[in-house]
């Protein structure tokens, strides 16, 4: 991945954001190219960090409102954008198109138009007069982040995604049909938000049917955008088989990776699997993202902390615009310290001590203990290592030769000769 040229990311019906940190550390990438997404509706402004030689950004034919100025600062070395075919909200957030000092070329300018305000609606961008307008604005949600209406099957979980963007940048929060204010990073055991806006809805029943309004806010007013959750009895048949769950489980959890399964449903266009430490719910940390192919049924999460408590979220998408979404958590386990004491391993101690003992039995056996040493066939005894089996050593093995003690009443044989051996006579000097 550090060597890639160009990335393209094309024709994604289930792709709507592309939120902070989503693509870090690509050194040589040139060329981005994210196109022909429907629902494609926010770009974080820190969404790209550390791609200093990227020089083309292909963002057309999507549903974005803008592209934040802080999103172009971070690409250095960037020379031209494409933003036709999405419906741009001409205001404060997007000024940077039209200054003075901007030094990137418009792909298809004439074809860059504003979608907003009425007042400049089918006006290129590059023609709107921004330094007459002041440096804040509204937030705006996209139409296209949900529909006004969602039906769920009671049991089933569903998400819904709200991003926004503004000058200043806008606070999200969602209100529950009790009218609950949800906040970022809330978690509770039916609701949970994610810091960048979505809204998780677990094991939903008939008590959390109703509209769901998301808010976007900041100092100069703020924008909303309902959605009405209708939750049936009976799962619908829209493309799955009749009481279908979707259930995310945790196969083996190790310190550095977690392996994570299920049972595809029938008839998806799209499986999707995200996953993060706990820590971003305080804001900290990039949350991953893996496509995966149709008939995958488990994954392995890897490049991960020790002793850390990660969250994994897999999204199936239906032929009818239909989603499931199925979480768990898990917590990686400690890695065994590589130095533990001879005391921890109680085993090990047995083994040595059989080993030692081995050993000195065997060297009882061969130096004969209180016995001459002797040769069989008059040769010399072989030495213990030659008994376990070890190869014999190039060098030559030479063992010392037999010594009696002097007896003086010990009677000595005849030679062959006839006379009698006797010792050596000791000479003085």
């Amino acid at each position: 991945m550090l060597h890639l040229k160009e990335l393209g990311l094309n024709n994604m019906e289930e792709l709507v954001s592309i939120d902070k940190f989503a693509l870090v550390n690509l050194p040589e990438l040139t060329k981005l190219d994210i196109t022909n997404n429907p629902r494609l509706s926010f770009i974080h402004p820190l969404a790209f960090h550390h791609l200093p030689q990227m020089e083309t950004l292909m963002l057309n034919n999507n549903a974005l409102s803008a592209l934040h100025q802080q999103t172009v600062e971070s690409l250095p070395n960037l020379q031209e954008v494409g933003l036709h075919g999405n419906p741009i909200r001409c205001d404060c957030v997007i000024r940077w198109a039209n200054a003075t000092s901007t030094r990137i070329r418009f792909i298809e300018p004439q074809s860059t138009l504003c979608a907003e305000p009425p007042d400049l609606q089918r006006l290129p961008v590059r023609e709107v007069a921004f330094r007459e307008m002041t440096d804040h604005c509204l937030p705006l949600i996209s139409p296209r982040s949900f529909p006004r209406r969602l039906q769920v099957a009671s049991g089933a979980s569903l998400v819904l995604h709200c991003r926004a963007l503004a000058e200043p940048e806008p606070e999200i929060y969602w209100v529950t049909p009790a009218g609950v204010r949800l906040t970022a990073a809330w978690a509770g055991r039916k609701y949970r938000v994610y810091p960048e806006g979505t809204l998780e809805l677990r094991r939903v029943t008939a008590q959390e049917a109703g509209l769901y309004t998301c808010v976007a806010q900041n100092l100069v007013g703020a924008d909303t955008k309902t959605v009405s959750v209708v939750v049936s009895r009976a799962p619908p048949q829209h493309g799955r088989d009749k009481g279908w769950g979707l259930e995310l489980r945790v196969q083996e959890t190790h310190p550095y990776h977690i392996l994570l399964s299920w049972v595809s449903p029938p008839n998806t266009v799209s499986t999707n699997l995200t996953w993060a430490s706990a820590s971003t719910l305080q804001g900290h940390g990039a949350t991953a993202l893996a496509r995966l192919p149709r008939g995958t049924h488990s994954y392995n999460i890897t490049r991960l902390l020790q002793a850390t408590e990660y969250w994994a979220c897999l999204q199936v998408a239906f032929a009818d615009a239909h989603t499931q979404l199925a979480c768990v958590w898990a917590r990686t386990t400690e890695a065994a310290s590589c130095r533990r004491g001879l005391g921890d391993r109680p085993g090990l101690i047995a083994i040595l001590a059989l080993a030692v003992l081995l050993l000195a039995a065997g060297l009882a056996a061969h130096l004969g203990v209180g016995q001459p040493r002797q040769g069989v066939g008059g040769r010399p005894l072989l030495p213990v290592w030659a008994f376990w089996g070890w190869s014999t050593p190039s060098a030559r093995v030479v063992s010392a030769p037999l010594v009696l003690h002097w007896d003086p009443g010990r009677k000595w044989p005849r030679s062959s000769e006839g006379g009698t051996l006797s010792p050596p006579s000791s000479q003085r000097s």
